[in-house]
């Protein structure tokens, strides 16, 4: 009697399961609690250590540890810390409770200025006191003026407005924008109509490029560098190009560049018929979608329309493809598995994965019809990126342990 197929939940649910309790017996953690919760759940356990915690499955599949105390991340004992390196520093905390190791907290540093102090940039040598380190207003302002003056650029401003606020500058160039003295630094301190992030500026770009490549734009108003405008090119094709796209050289019109997707069916269809073949589809897929064709001798293939346009032929069958085994081999040594297909008694191919090492032939499948080998293929790879598995290498070389997985969807897979 055949068994029931698996849900594919089932078998994610336990191997995620597995890795769990090997993660936490690998760090010396014992797990309290009864049954496993799910992947983003705490579960109750003791650390090598003794303390009691709740990591979450998922945190230490990302590398965060299971306990909290021993890697620091502990509220109480951060506090903790965070007072006794204030008071190290000479300095007073004075918010009456903890707000958390990411909030400000009130601090009186050693040399008595009134501040603010985030736990967490304490911990990692940030200091107590803006002021002392010269982080404080008037600081702020000599840094951007300094930076200004760099640049070549004048600052237009009276005062000082803050360092989040927009100050007033003429740049190298002379275009007056504004910008924010937070954001000088490195690339953000360029102008933004030289680094053409201005929208006026771009529209006036946009408009210039189109008349250099004898375009009309047809759109009423500007809608923004990153949204499609409605264009007539020189040859007469309305076509919806956005400025940024233009603007990085990629052309204003689809048809004349042979990638509109009208041009591309209709040729599609025109080669089909001229080979004497029959499109099977319904509606158009897409010139990166197979489908479904009968070719003049009768075949039912699935061939690409953009393979169709590079020479691929419609028929693989008529082309000696035949495709008609499929195959599950494996490399034991190395704890590898492979499958495939491949056409006729495949003795030519399994000959060629044998002296690679794969001299396991777990499955092989010969005579299938029409396109079963390739779906058998298409749904075998598809289960395994539900099931999160990556290959080892190139597309259909996975680790051992997906050995169960894949039998189980070759055996069951309809023929």
């Amino acid at each position: 009697m055949t068994q029931p197929r698996p849900h594919i939940g089932a078998v994610r649910k336990a191997r995620a399961e597995a890795e769990f309790r090997v993660r936490l017996a690998g760090l010396g953690v014992t797990l309290l609690e009864p049954e496993y919760l799910g992947s983003s759940k705490p579960h109750r356990a003791i650390c090598a250590a003794g303390h009691e915690c709740a990591p979450r499955p998922n945190n230490l599949q990302r590398g965060r540890g299971a306990c909290l105390t021993c890697s620091g991340h502990d509220s109480v004992a951060v506090e903790a810390a965070f007072r006794l390196r204030v008071a190290e520093l000479g300095g007073t905390v004075l918010e009456p409770e903890w707000l958390g190791h990411r909030m400000y907290h009130r601090v009186r540093c050693a040399a008595g200025h009134l501040t603010k102090a985030r736990p967490n940039s304490v911990q990692q040598g940030g200091g107590i006191c803006a002021i002392c380190a010269g982080r404080s207003a008037e600081g702020a302002e000599a840094e951007f003026k300094a930076r200004l003056a760099e640049m070549g650029a004048a600052l237009l401003e009276t005062e000082w407005l803050g360092s989040m606020e927009p100050h007033r500058i003429r740049c190298a160039e002379g275009h007056e924008v504004t910008v924010r003295p937070h954001h000088v630094r490195g690339r953000n301190g360029r102008c933004r109509i030289c680094a053409r992030r201005d929208s006026d500026a771009a529209a006036r770009e946009f408009r210039e490029r189109l008349a250099g490549l004898g375009a009309v734009l047809l759109e009423p108003e500007w809608l923004g560098n990153r949204r499609p405008h409605r264009v007539m090119c020189a040859a007469g094709h309305e076509c919806s190009p956005a400025p940024s796209s233009v603007q990085q050289g990629q052309g204003i019109c689809q048809t004349c560049a042979g990638r509109d997707t009208n041009v591309a069916e209709a040729w599609f269809r025109a080669r089909l018929d001229e080979a004497g073949a029959v499109l099977l589809e319904p509606r158009w897929l897409g010139a990166r979608v197979r489908h479904r064709v009968r070719c003049a001798a009768g075949h039912v293939s699935t061939p690409l329309p953009n393979g169709v346009q590079q020479g691929h032929g419609v028929c693989r069958y008529c082309a000696g493809k035949t495709w008609d085994a499929f195959y599950v081999v494996a490399d034991e040594d190395a704890g590898l598995l492979k499958f495939g297909i491949t056409t006729g008694n495949g003795k030519r191919r399994l000959t060629e994965h044998r002296r690679a090492g794969f001299d396991t032939v777990h499955r092989f499948l010969p005579g299938l019809a029409d396109d079963v080998a390739l779906s058998l293929e298409r749904d075998v790879r598809a289960a395994l990126r539900l099931a999160a598995e990556e290959p080892m290498r190139g597309r259909e070389y996975y680790s051992s342990t997906v050995t169960a997985l894949v039998l189980d969807i070759v055996d069951h897979h309809p023929r």
